[in-house]
């Protein structure tokens, strides 16, 4: 699994959503079996939602546990993609 950090309206965070995006559909049609959670850090739901909205991985809910899942990962930047084992421990990040 990983854990996919980022907001809406970041340059960074655009263009690393962009070739993600390309990545993944990559992934699937060759069944790697990779599974992505968008875990968003924007500011309001509807920026969330319009960011959300092009992706194909599931997402943490606007109101859950995204900030405890950011301070538990220490996330300090944004885009990151924390890739975890099954067994919720950290492969790479």
């Amino acid at each position: 699994v990983g854990l996919y950090f980022s907001a809406k309206g970041d340059a960074k965070c655009a263009k690393f959503n962009a070739m993600l995006l390309t990545s993944h559909a990559v992934y699937l049609k060759n069944d790697h079996g990779i599974e992505i959670v968008f875990v968003s850090r924007d500011k309001t739901e509807e920026a969330f939602k319009e960011f959300y909205q092009p992706m194909r991985w599931k997402a943490v809910p606007y109101d859950g546990p995204r900030d405890t899942l950011a301070s538990k990962f220490g996330v300090s930047s944004l885009p990151t993609v924390i890739m975890l084992r099954p067994d919720g421990s950290i492969i790479t990040k």
